[in-house]
C-alpha cells in the first residue's frame, strides 16, 4: 500500500478546495496529484468501475447505463484523463479505455 507523501497526494474527487494542495505541490520539486485514485492506490469512481467492466464503452453509453448527465460523465473522464490515470486508446467509437494502474503503483 502506498499512501501519499511528501511529492504524491491521492485523491478520489476533485474538490475546489484542492487548489490549494496544488499551489503547494507547484513549489515541490516532481510532485504528482492523483485525481481519482484513493489511498490504497485502487482507481476509484462510477466510470472507471464501468470501464475496467466494458473497456469499449463509450461515454454516450455510459449515460444511457447510469442515468447519469453527459456532462458529468465526461467531466469525470476528463479529470481521470488529466490525473494521467486514465487513457482512451483509439477512435472515440471504436477505441478502449486502459487504466493506468501500473504507473499508480510505483
Amino acid at each position: 500500500m502506498l499512501n501519499g507523501s511528501q511529492n504524491i497526494e491521492y485523491k478520489e474527487s476533485w474538490h475546489d478546495e484542492y487548489l490549494k494542495w496544488i499551489c503547494g505541490f507547484a513549489n515541490a520539486q516532481g510532485s504528482r496529484i492523483y485525481i481519482g485514485v484513493n489511498d490504497d492506490t485502487a482507481v476509484v469512481g462510477l466510470p472507471v468501475s464501468i470501464i475496467i467492466k466494458q473497456p469499449s464503452i463509450t461515454a454516450k453509453q455510459m449515460v444511457v447505463m447510469t442515468d447519469i448527465p453527459q456532462r458529468t460523465i465526461e467531466r469525470e473522464l476528463s479529470v481521470l484523463q488529466k490525473s494521467e490515470v486514465l487513457y482512451r486508446i483509439g477512435a472515440p467509437r471504436t477505441g478502449k479505455w486502459v487504466i493506468a494502474e501500473q504507473m499508480i503503483k510505483e
